[in-house]
């Protein structure tokens, strides 16, 4: 999500940014998992988009009949796979972390008056999430057609 910030920084500075990024994951799926988003079960489907790309979907059924997908997309190198991006998508709408890192990224940099390293994204970013409103796009119906 900030690769050229990723490339630049020290292995602590990558630390501190793949626990910041595991917070928001694991807000992600706590609230998704401790609502009724999964009251009638869990589907995983995986799907490899290119020999180094693939996409995983976590749909969870509620007993309303609406579904709760935690989209991710992955790339591989070197016998590994990484994620990438996360979408959650509920009742249609998709909620992109991506774009949440933009805002967040900008914020920062505003604020420091320069581009962030990697570190200081990592370290101010939690204390700017809570002032932010992220923008939502609502799924097109077509696709479900």
């Amino acid at each position: 999500m900030v690769p050229d910030l990723w490339d630049e920084a020290s292995e602590a500075d990558r630390t501190k940014m793949v626990e910041f990024l595991k917070s928001l994951f694991r807000a992600t799926w706590e609230r998704s998992h401790k609502s009724d988003a999964f009251a009638k079960g869990l589907e995983v489907r995986a799907m490899r988009l290119h020999p180094n790309r693939a996409l995983v979907d976590q749909t969870g059924f509620s007993e309303d009949g609406t579904d709760h997908t935690l989209r991710y997309w992955l790339e591989g190198a070197e016998g590994t796979w990484r994620i990438v991006n996360r979408t959650q998508i509920k009742d249609g709408v998709h909620h992109e972390p991506s774009t949440l890192i933009k805002v967040l990224r900008g914020r920062i940099r505003g604020q420091l008056g320069r581009k962030p390293t990697l570190g200081e994204f990592a370290i101010n970013a939690p204390s700017w999430l809570e002032q932010i409103r992220v923008r939502t796009i609502r799924a097109d119906d077509l696709l479900n057609r």
